[in-house]
């Protein structure tokens, strides 16, 4: 030591004023897990000082985290709790159908009274009558039962807007029961009953008709009957 302090004694003098001008003493820290916050500077700590992956749930406060700290598109289904999003949760109108998983939404998912025909394609009903249900009917005058019989045709036609999708048609007597009652004879034919216009497939028919002749002997009048409902269905 003698003869370092004979060779370098500037060198002495220069790391001594050092020490002096960072505060005149330096201390070690005393070991592992010894750094709290009191030892760290405000806004000393940046991300590039935190290893990746080190963040965890518990050192983030409850609702710290807001809509512009997350990225867009960032948050999948895997990210949320299952049954945590509410209709609160969701801006009105912004869901579309890409938007939801097929066949994910049932029946009690939907509220009551909510859905209206806008919202339905009308060509995948099944087995659903309209409300508005409808029969209209027309019928001749009496008709001779003589030998031979009478041979008649008659159609009933559905109001404008409306279509017909099913009908009949009955020989009746006009004094029994107010001509109510159908007439069970054999002898009061009913050649024909069918749509108007009666071609194959077609989808719009406008009414029912129906043929026949009365040879029963009795005065008889042929009704025509045609079931009625509206081309689209009307708004609730």
């Amino acid at each position: 030591m003698r003869s370092i302090t004979r060779r370098f004694p500037g060198l002495l003098l220069a790391t001594g004023a050092l020490v002096l001008s960072l505060g005149g003493t330096a201390s070690a820290l005393p070991g592992t897990n010894s750094v709290d916050r009191n030892d760290i500077r405000s806004a000393a700590v940046n991300s590039s000082d935190l290893r990746n992956g080190q963040v965890k749930t518990p050192d983030l406060a409850f609702g710290s985290v807001s809509a512009d700290k997350i990225g867009d598109g960032q948050v999948n289904s895997l990210k949320l709790l299952d049954n945590s999003v509410t209709g609160a949760d969701v801006q009105n109108e912004t869901l579309e159908s890409q938007d939801i998983k097929n066949e994910t939404i049932q029946s009690e998912d939907v509220k009551d009274n909510s859905l209206t025909g806008a919202d339905i394609q009308e060509g995948t009903l099944q087995g659903i009558m309209p409300a508005q249900t409808r029969y209209v009917f027309n019928e001749t005058a009496q008709l001779s039962g003589a030998a031979g019989g009478t041979p008649a045709t008659i159609s009933a036609n559905c109001p404008t807007g409306e279509r017909a999708i099913g009908g009949g048609g009955a020989w009746l007597i006009p004094t029994l029961n107010g001509g109510n009652d159908p007439t069970a004879l054999d002898r009061a034919f009913l050649s024909a009953s069918m749509p108007v216009p009666a071609q194959p497939g077609t989808a719009a028919a406008t009414g029912w008709q129906v043929a026949g002749r009365n040879v029963t002997g009795t005065n008889r009048i042929l009704r025509v009957y045609a079931i009625c409902v509206p081309n689209a269905i009307p708004a609730s």
